[in-house]
């Protein structure tokens, strides 16, 4: 057979497909359910079975395993599975004409298919024919073949053959238990029993309907006799039909249970099999085997021979002594004989080992009677020496394990704490087998990879991926955001402060992304396309009211930010201070914008301009990267401009859209990084905050 992959069903994906079934009608929801479960639970199995059995895992051995324990065909559930590789949830889905659908789509069709279709001279074939052009004559939608052939089936419009007596086959009257060969007694009643069943079939003449029975049959359990019970298929009541039919009730005789001679001798001796000794009754069972007659010398030779060696051996280890280098005091002894018969079953099992021991029983004896393995035996009688009578009445004493187990799991946390190569181990993370070895190095003992693995479950360690994250080097990092914190939290009312940063530039192109696409469907981006330009802009985001004020821009220079200014300068020229802040551009911190910014403050005329500049790559804390961000996703990705000018009317009605919303909805800008009443300095490092772009 074919081996499989093993199909892998994510929860996302498996509740997808659920969701999705639950849209179709009843009976085609239901099987394609029956079908994906049997796929998933197979799924999951095989995931264990793999881990347990690794490289010894069989894909073919698990599959047959798996279907034996669901009860269905292994190729049926083959199919199942290469219908699901192929065609994914929709190859599980039943189609075409069956079930209750359809059934009654062409019902006024069957009285000119009842016309047309003659049992042993009309072919389906040529109904088929006949039916479509009678269909296309009268305009009328005509069926498939296949959905013919199913309703004559369904209607029953052929006739049945009928049972031609077979030759040579004996009268059924003379078929009684007179005629039936010498069995035993076991035997006789089980093949009149059958007889029972079979006789309904074979009268010709009897009103019944017969399909019915031989399922009431089949669907019982029969009792022939006390102490024996079964079932019967169909296929063999069909084949006890046959049998009585051909040779009367000797048909229903099994073969193996014909006696052609009877035996004069027998063995009629019983043996007695002691319970605490049972290897004595290999003696008497050769005794008795010596005494009888038989025409077959040698193979009871050879039995004999057999037994002779066995009696041999348990000579050997039965009989010698198992001394407990110990003399038992009576009174313990009495106590051993008191805890024997006690209803705990484990004391009484050791009492009873103990004192067979004392007696001197083999080890095989003990462990006959008491239903323990041989090494668990032999590990009672050294803790009967040292701990006596106490080690029998008391449990077992966990403090040892305890410690054993604590001390374990602190070793490992030891071994986490230090680096692989400490250990002369040539890795840079550790895995279960290396802190195995380095265990087993430092301390001498070997413990296995499961125990391992459980012992760090008790602790706090876990497998986890390292996160790529923003961090600032700054070392001011803290003066700088310090008094950015407090410009923001003193603000008065003909204060403001801006984030100002560049944005692009964005090149005019086909972009990918995240969108709604049909089952199927790929959506393509080429790697290289035409250059058509990019776009690049400078915006400000005011903190208070929410609102951005960009401007496009050539390349990103002093230029541009001191266009900005100017226009922050006359839209806000009722405003006595303009706090800015941005990052550490080269641009930023330009000479031409520092004589620049000089200028303005010796004319004094509009609002003064106060720097305050973030730490060094520190772009999460500027709040206009995020406008950024959302305006990418908004109108960038998924787009194919065409100009330069069209993006640049895409992104200017976006800003547009949003200045318009948050005017009618005031809320501050950048409340989750700079909280007005709850930013703490301390508890705001960097390294915590993804990339917003």
């Amino acid at each position: 057979m074919r081996k499989f992959q093993i199909p892998r069903l994510e929860v996302k994906e498996y509740n997808k497909m659920i969701r999705y079934l639950k849209t179709l009608p009843d009976y085609k929801r239901t099987i394609a359910e029956k079908k994906l479960f049997l796929i998933k639970s197979y799924e999951a199995t095989a995931r264990k079975e793999i881990r347990r059995l690794g490289k010894k895992f069989r894909k073919v051995e698990s599959i047959e395993r798996y279907c034996d324990r669901q009860g269905i065909n292994p190729k049926t559930f083959y199919g199942y599975i290469r219908q699901y590789e192929k065609d994914g949830i929709e190859g599980l889905i039943p189609h075409g004409w069956g079930h209750t659908k359809g059934a009654n789509t062409f019902n006024f069709l069957l009285p000119q298919i009842r016309e047309y279709y003659q049992y042993g001279e009309v072919t389906p074939g040529k109904v088929f024919e006949q039916l479509r052009e009678y269909c296309v004559e009268q305009g009328f939608e005509y069926p498939s073949e296949a959905t013919v052939r199913r309703m004559i089936k369904k209607s029953n419009f052929y006739k049945k053959k009928k049972n031609k007596p077979q030759k040579n086959s004996p009268d059924i009257r003379a078929l009684t238990p007179d005629t039936i060969k010498i069995v035993d007694k076991k035997t006789f009643n089980i093949a009149m029993y059958k007889y029972a069943l079979v006789l309904p079939f074979l009268a010709p003449s009897a009103s019944h309907d017969e399909k019915k029975l031989k399922q009431e049959i089949c669907n019982r359990t029969h009792h022939p006799f006390p102490g024996v019970t079964f079932k019967i298929t169909e296929t063999t009541l069909n084949h006890y039909i046959l049998q009585a039919k051909r040779n009367g009730v000797d048909g229903l005789i099994p073969k193996h249970c014909y006696r052609k001679t009877q035996s004069k001798t027998g063995i009629r001796a019983s043996i007695f099999i002691k319970y605490a000794r049972p290897w004595e009754s290999i003696s008497e069972l050769e005794k008795i085997i010596s005494s009888l007659s038989s025409d077959y010398e040698y193979e009871k030779e050879i039995t004999l021979n057999l037994l002779r060696n066995i009696s041999g051996y348990t000579d050997r280890f039965m009989y010698n002594p198992l001394d407990l280098k110990l003399d038992i005091h009576p009174d313990i002894l009495n106590e051993l004989q008191e805890l024997k018969t006690s209803s705990h079953k484990h004391i009484s099992n050791k009492a009873t080992g103990i004192l067979m021991a004392y007696n001197n029983h083999s080890l095989q004896e003990i462990s006959m009677v008491t239903g323990h393995a041989i090494k668990t035996i032999q590990a009672w009688f050294p803790k009967f020496i040292r701990r006596g009578i106490d080690f029998i009445k008391r449990k077992p004493d966990l403090k040892e394990k305890k410690n054993e187990l604590k001390t374990r799991k602190n070793r490992i946390i030891d071994i986490l704490h230090q680096a692989p190569k400490d250990f002369n181990i040539n890795r840079t993370a550790w895995t279960l087998q290396t802190i195995a070895d380095a265990y087993q190095k430092k301390y001498g003992v070997k413990w296995s990879i499961k125990t391992i693995s459980r012992d760090i479950k008790k602790t706090d360690y876990t497998w986890k991926r390292a996160r790529i994250v923003l961090t600032s080097p700054d070392p001011n990092y803290k003066e700088k955001t310090q008094k950015v914190l407090e410009t923001l939290r003193s603000l008065g009312p003909k204060d403001a402060f801006f984030f100002v940063d560049e944005a692009g530039p964005w090149r005019v192109k086909k972009y990918g992304g995240k969108s709604l696409t049909a089952k199927g469907e790929v959506k393509i981006v080429p790697q290289f396309q035409r250059d058509r330009g990019s776009v690049s802009f400078i915006g400000a985001l005011d903190a208070i009211q929410n609102q951005v004020i960009h401007i496009p821009i050539k390349s990103k220079d002093t230029t541009a930010v001191i266009s900005l200014i100017k226009i922050l300068c006359r839209r806000y020229r009722q405003y006595s201070t303009l706090n800015i802040t941005w990052d550490c551009a080269s641009w930023h911190n330009s000479k031409e914008l520092k004589e620049f910014l000089a200028d303005l403050k010796d004319k004094n005329v509009g609002p003064k301009i106060n720097i305050v500049p973030l730490p060094k790559r520190s772009q999460f804390l500027n709040v206009i990267e995020s406008v950024f961000g959302g305006a990418k996703r908004a109108v960038i990705f998924n787009s194919n401009y065409q100009s330069k000018r069209e993006m640049r009317r895409a992104i200017s009605r976006h800003f547009r859209e949003r200045n318009k919303y948050y005017k009618n909805n005031p809320k501050r800008a950048g409340n989750k990084i700079w909280d007005k009443e709850f930013f703490e300095i301390g508890d705001f490092k960097g390294g915590v905050y993804k990339k917003q772009m």
